[in-house]
């Protein structure tokens, strides 16, 4: 009965009675994915609006929805990167689609955390876009954007034509909706370096620039 009540209590076996007599099944693997999700909320303080997909072997995907979330994962996520290769892909509708989501202090609060925390930029940036960001958020997000980016390349409009965007950090890749409020974290080995490959293309077929100048 020891036995079966630490098991219980973890989540791996569910009781019934019947008649006064006790019955135990085992849990479906769903229902213990379910309870292991729970702890890790307790565990790791997930914020509201942040769900984890059940997952395969060392991968997993997480769901951050609504403003709260993403300016959590926001707040977190360059100290957890510190010195690594970031690559972003951003076009105009995803940045106008950023200063609807969150305010100016929080987006130069972000491009300062990339600088303190020393994460070595690749963008790949709509044509035209430092002066449509410029234009939206003004003299201060220049002065908190320089120096953030170590190489950028110009894509075409046509191109970027969505309210969307790509992040990809060493071993996690971010797609992110902000018009929906929704960003996707998966950390898959094959699907980074699957993107890493289709972005080296983009990198060998477009345009580099002085964005700092």
């Amino acid at each position: 009965y020891i036995t079966l009540s630490s098991l219980q209590e973890r989540g791996l076996i569910h009781r019934r009675t019947e008649n006064g007599h006790h019955y135990w099944t085992l849990s479906t693997s769903e229902e213990i994915e379910d309870h292991v999700y729970e702890m890790k909320k307790y565990l790791f303080d997930f914020k509201e609006g942040q769900e984890e997909i059940r997952t395969k072997g060392d991968s997993f995907i997480n769901v951050y929805r609504g403003e709260a979330a993403i300016a959590h994962l926001a707040k977190r996520m360059f100290a957890s990167h510190k010195k690594e290769v970031m690559y972003g892909l951003q076009g105009s509708l995803s940045t106008e689609a950023w200063s609807k989501l969150l305010s100016v202090e929080k987006i130069n609060k972000m491009n300062r955390d990339i600088k303190d925390n020393k994460v070595v930029v690749h963008a790949f940036l709509e044509e035209g876009w430092v002066h449509f960001a410029t234009k939206t958020f003004g003299v201060d997000w220049i002065k908190d954007f320089e120096g953030r980016t170590t190489g950028v390349h110009e894509v075409p409009s046509k191109y970027l034509q969505y309210a969307t965007e790509v992040w990809l950090f060493k071993e996690e890749l971010y797609l992110l909706a902000p018009k929906e409020e929704v960003v996707i974290e998966i950390k898959n080995s094959d699907m980074v370096k699957m993107m890493k490959s289709l972005l080296n293309f983009v990198e060998d077929n477009t345009l580099s620039i002085d964005i700092n100048k």
